[in-house]
């Protein structure tokens, strides 16, 4: 199975998810410098990443996926993960539904199509 994840954040979720399922792209849109200031546990769960085989990839905006080969390269994917979709700050509904709107758009053509079954 191959999974995308989106806006990983402190990158506990892939490191969780990479033990069961190496074939992981967990992507922040954060820098990997600003990473340890934002996220002091970041840097361990990204090494559990890789060390599991899963990789990691650095200043990717979710509303432009395809945009960037680290993750149109890996593509199709089973699975496309944004467990906490927003945008930073103050609460705003408005951005955050064109947020929303502008991922799914970007995400829809890297998922692999299904085949066969489930309804």
């Amino acid at each position: 199975m191959s999974i995308l994840e989106v806006g990983a954040g402190d990158f506990s979720f892939a490191a969780a998810t990479s033990a069961r399922a190496p074939n992981v792209l967990a992507t922040t849109v954060d820098t990997e410098e600003s990473m340890p200031r934002l996220y002091p546990t970041s840097p361990a769960h990204v090494e559990t990443v890789r060390a599991s085989g899963g990789r990691v990839a650095f200043g990717i905006d979710a509303t432009t996926l395809n945009s960037y080969e680290a993750v149109a390269d890996a593509a199709p994917y089973d699975l496309i993960v944004w467990n906490f979709p927003h945008i930073r700050g103050k609460q705003n509904v408005r951005k955050n539904r064109a947020l929303l709107t502008a991922f799914l758009a970007s995400a829809t053509p890297l998922l692999r199509e299904a085949t066969g079954g489930g309804g």
